[in-house]
């Protein structure tokens, strides 16, 4: 009988090691979410989506800590390239970058609005109060970011049909989806012209609505507003940080086109900062500590081939913590608990009109993009 070659061997018995590391990652991860939700609803005894003001005792630090840890193994289980990336040890590359008026601006852009509405919020907690309110600019500018971006959608849906790409049949219905779903949260966002109609809300939404309106998210309101935002968070950045590093969802014509750039992710990021009566919740830290700790896997990977997102990165994941930390430290002088949140409603449209605006570039429409 011929000897077996222990290289041949341990090839046969074991995945490859970034298979395994990864694996790994997401185990561990899963262990200490698990813990997460023991510790809320044996010791804390608090539903999963407790919302109220952050508490600080020992044993919501220690749930802070896993939390951190979590997120931590999770990026890092994903940071390491595998080696089919190449030599150089780069990531993959996520689809080229099309964000009108160009990655650099969009970052500029989110950054400047961070710093106005924390100086705001700092400066000024009843304006800031005042300007989040129902039916003013914050809450308005929210509702047309959606419905912007739903046209944006429908728009690449079209090019996409008359394109007749490869793989252009899904495209289309990925497309049309996402602008399906941007109406449908720009429509409830505005209570379906409730109050631009003057509209009263039938006995049913009086009675059970927690805000008496004609929306459906109102029936459910802690968890529309949390599968919201964790929505948003995975799109806009658990989606393109972690799908390129899967080599099976990578080659998916549909996973590749619907990846929102690098740039755009980076810029995304802030929006994971505005949280304050949502922090209790350990889905909205998971997202959080998930975001900083991509930003600075972003930053470390991308010093060499791309030093200028790389310094975005990182000024973003200094940006994100200080941010974070402002409203955790001030605001108790918030004028109501949820003051925070509409800003943060603000944001998330933002950042998916710019995706919206990539998608349709690469469906054919928009001006050139330019590198960052």
């Amino acid at each position: 009988m011929p000897p077996v070659r222990s290289g041949a061997l341990t090839a046969g018995m074991h995945l490859p090691s970034t298979s395994r590391r990864r694996i790994d990652a997401v185990a561990l991860a899963l262990l200490l979410l698990v813990l997460c939700w023991v510790i809320d609803l044996r010791i804390l005894g608090q539903p999963l989506l407790a919302e109220g003001r952050p508490l600080f005792d020992n044993p919501h630090l220690l749930r802070s800590l896993l939390l951190a840890l979590a997120a931590g193994t999770l990026v890092w289980g994903f940071a390491v390239p595998d080696q089919a990336a190449g030599a150089s040890g780069d990531w993959p590359r996520t689809p080229a970058s099309a964000t009108w008026p160009g990655p650099g601006r969009l970052l500029l852009a989110a950054l400047m609005i961070d710093l106005l509405f924390v100086a705001l919020f700092l400066i000024s907690p009843q304006y800031y109060y005042k300007a989040g309110r129902e039916d003013r600019p914050i809450e308005d500018a929210s509702a047309m970011l959606l419905f912007a971006s739903a046209a944006l959608m429908a728009l690449s849906a079209w090019r996409l049909h008359r394109a007749k790409r490869q793989h252009g049949a899904w495209l289309v219905r990925g497309a049309v989806a996402l602008a399906v779903a941007f109406l449908l949260i720009g429509m409830e966002e505005i209570s379906w012209g409730q109050r631009i109609f003057g509209i009263r809300s039938p006995e049913v939404f009086l009675e059970h609505n927690l805000q008496r309106e004609t929306n459906l998210h109102n029936f459910v309101t802690d968890e529309a507003e949390n599968a919201y935002y964790l929505g948003a968070f995975l799109l806009l950045t658990a989606w393109p940080f972690f799908v390129p590093r899967i080599p099976a969802l990578a080659r998916q014509p549909m996973f590749a086109f619907f990846t929102a750039s690098e740039p755009l992710m980076v810029a995304a990021a802030l929006s994971a900062a505005f949280s304050y009566d949502l922090w209790n919740v350990s889905f909205t830290q998971f997202a959080f500590f998930c975001t900083v700790f991509i930003l600075l896997a972003t930053a470390w990977r991308r010093r060499h081939s791309n030093r200028s997102l790389a310094r975005w990165a990182l000024l973003m994941a200094m940006i994100c913590v200080a941010t974070q930390a402002a409203h955790l430290a001030f605001g108790y002088r918030t004028v109501r608990l949820w003051d925070v949140s509409e800003y943060k409603e603000f944001l998330v449209p933002f950042f998916l009109a710019a995706y919206a605006v990539e998608i349709l570039q690469r469906s054919g429409g928009g001006p050139e993009s330019r590198a960052v």
